[in-house]
């Protein structure tokens, strides 16, 4: 006659687990893998971790409230920042042209700026906008010892466009050779670039994407007749003067 083991009862099961666990050390090592895996847990997302200052550095143009804001750095986890993808998004700031990000334990971090650096002042329905080298609008403002363009029609820019590269440069080559003489330089859409002399005299340099040859050709007119009253130069091949 075979006699058949009851079939053990949950509790033993768990019993002879444990002993068997314990015996063999595997047990032990499950305990510390669970109990470090909470506390790592509560360790990565505590309080004490969370970003409450941002510092921002290097800003001139940009204003350290709208860096923080568009960071979206404060009340994140100082374990899960993600220092590139803050950097990204504050480089889009229009003032802004790099960022670096750097956490600070155990809640602060901070953010240095390379700004881009206005070089014309372009005014547009009397708002004067700083405007940096490859025609970026970068901040609202005015710096009165840069060169100034006055937009005759159209929409104003906004902050972030950009305007023409060419017509830029040319503003800032153009106000150097004329360095010293009371002209002011216009710009609209139909004839671009016009640099005009308090005495009603103009010369339309268009887009400007030939300013050398236009240069020479007004500076041999200046040089032999004055008394022209307006010179168009859009084409320096053809000059037009009357």
């Amino acid at each position: 006659m075979v006699t058949r083991r009851p079939p053990a009862r949950p509790l033993q099961r768990v019993g002879r687990v444990v002993r068997y666990g314990t015996r063999t050390g595997r047990l032990p090592a499950l305990v510390l893998a669970v109990g470090f895996s909470v506390l790592a847990g509560g360790f990565l997302t505590a309080k004490t971790y969370t970003v409450r200052t941002v510092e921002v550095q290097g800003a001139q143009l940009a204003t350290a409230n709208d860096v923080v804001q568009v960071s979206g750095a404060l009340g994140q986890s100082l374990f899960w920042l993600r220092p590139d993808d803050i950097a990204r998004r504050v480089a889009r700031h229009p003032a802004v042209a790099a960022a670096s990000v750097h956490p600070v334990f155990p809640d602060r971090v901070i953010i240095s700026l390379q700004e881009r650096v206005p070089v014309l002042v372009w005014i547009a329905g009397g708002q004067p906008y700083l405007v940096d080298s490859q025609g970026w609008v970068i901040a609202q403002g005015d710096q009165a010892m840069l060169p100034h363009v006055t937009q005759a029609d159209g929409t104003p820019p906004q902050l972030g466009s950009k305007l023409p590269a060419s017509s830029v440069q040319a503003a800032r080559t153009i106000v150097q050779r004329t360095q010293g003489q009371q002209v002011s330089l216009i710009y609209s859409a139909k004839l671009g670039l016009t640099l005009t002399y308090p005495d009603g005299r103009t010369v339309v340099f268009g887009d400007a994407t030939r300013l050398a040859d236009q240069l020479a050709v007004f500076q041999a007119l200046l040089a032999r007749d004055q008394g022209w009253l307006r010179l168009d130069l859009r084409d320096p091949d053809r000059p037009v003067i009357w």
